[in-house]
């Protein structure tokens, strides 16, 4: 089966939201993080945008969100590739330790679309940093319709 033929809604369907491998790559809908601590400060950067649709992602978790030092957003907040800077700090406090992250995505009428189609995410791991592959809504394998990294200070962990 190619990849532009790969119905990844159907694999992730019978997977029951486990992830699954495809073509040698792990991949997932949602990464359920458990942070390093419940209070914690994350940079993220953009890395690649290859889109014909405005991309972001949406970060969950049950307490807050600290942006620009006096900002606070509790439970979610949606990063847009093209309203957050490249290269930004939040800071977390979070009731559970667990952050969920997942790719979206815009086709130009206002309406947040996730977790459907060709949606997936590849992430990297190291030490102190994830880095997420995503695809948006077209079927196939391409994971660099938006590409961004999450860190934070080994001494977190």
């Amino acid at each position: 089966m190619e990849d532009k033929e790969l119905d990844l809604d159907e694999l992730f369907r019978k997977a029951e939201g486990k992830p699954i491998e495809v073509n040698g790559k792990s991949l997932v809908r949602i990464d359920r993080f458990t942070l390093p601590r419940k209070k914690i400060s994350l940079k993220f950067n953009f890395l690649e945008i290859n889109s014909e649709w405005k991309q972001g992602f949406i970060l969950k978790t049950r307490g807050s969100f600290k942006v620009n030092q006096n900002s606070i957003i509790k439970n979610a907040i949606v990063l847009w590739e093209d309203t957050a800077p490249n290269e930004f700090v939040l800071n977390v406090d979070s009731k559970d330790g667990v952050l969920l992250v997942y790719n979206v995505w815009d086709f130009g009428d206002g309406v947040t679309q996730a977790w459907h189609n060709g949606a997936a995410i590849n992430i990297e791991r190291s030490f102190s940093k994830k880095v997420y592959h995503c695809n948006d809504g077209h079927l196939g394998l391409d994971l660099n319709n938006l590409v961004f990294s999450m860190s934070w200070e080994q001494n977190d962990l």
